[in-house]
């Protein structure tokens, strides 16, 4: 995918010297099926919340429920019903962004987390990037299946952002980090871009715990905020102390 990416990157002008190749490709590690139950348990109120989405409803219908409403001015036609159905429609992609750098080796809470969601909504995608001399963009997620993590190299969440966004263009995107963004483009070029070619993604910045944070070394949501007041809506960063905060801060 490096082409696809660096064309976008291109029309950001944003320069491609330093990117070297984007690699795409599923986990070969082996199965790993623990979770937090509790944290799971928490975290049971998206399915409701995903399922609610499918439901629609269906005025001046002939018959159903009474609609109120529609007692006051449409008595003569006997459309005076509404109806609520589940129908099919085009959901949010949700997508599990997980940085596998070398630094996240002791960030297992956040690795738990995702696990704990993506049992609840076994449908999300899951992917972990890292740059080892490339950057790889593993997917880890079949089914129920989870396949393990393993941490290497450096940070690359610009361009894994980026590359994720193009793949799913109306997602939301929960990207899981310690915030050492520290190779190739930074989000705080890759933000902007990602906004105006994909205005239905969605990102959420899950930074937990640790010395350095995102505001205070790289900076890059607080930063792009101040330069792109329009992306207040479009990504946000959480900063958590403690990951049992989490599903409230999700639900939030």
């Amino acid at each position: 995918i490096t082409v696809e990416v660096n064309k976008l990157l291109d029309e950001g002008e944003i320069s491609t010297s330093y990117q070297g190749a984007i690699i795409w490709r599923h986990a070969t590690t082996n199965i790993d099926d623990t979770f937090d139950k509790k944290l799971a348990r928490e975290l049971v109120w998206i399915k409701e919340l995903k399922n609610s989405v499918d439901r629609q409803t269906y005025r001046a219908e002939k018959e159903g429920i009474i609609d109120k409403a529609r007692l006051y001015r449409a008595g003569t036609d006997g459309a005076v019903f509404k109806v609520t159905k589940r129908v099919p429609q085009q959901k949010q992609d949700l997508v599990l962004l997980l940085d596998a750098s070398s630094s996240m080796h002791n960030r297992t809470e956040l690795y738990n987390s995702a696990k704990a969601l993506h049992r609840i909504i076994p449908e999300a995608n899951v992917f972990s990037y890292a740059d080892n001399g490339e950057v790889v963009i593993q997917e880890h997620s079949h089914g129920r299946a989870f396949r393990a993590i393993t941490t290497m190299g450096g940070t690359p969440s610009g361009l894994a952002l980026l590359a994720v966004a193009k793949h799913f263009p109306e997602s939301l995107i929960i990207h899981f980090t310690d915030g050492d963004s520290n190779k190739g483009s930074t989000p705080t070029e890759t933000l902007p871009l990602i906004h105006s070619k994909f205005p239905h993604c969605k990102i959420i910045n899950i930074h937990y715990g640790g010395g350095r944070s995102v505001y205070q070394r790289h900076g890059y949501v607080s930063r792009t905020h101040a330069q792109y007041h329009e992306l207040e809506g479009f990504t946000r960063t959480v900063r958590l102390e403690n990951i049992a905060d989490f599903p409230q801060v999700l639900k939030e």
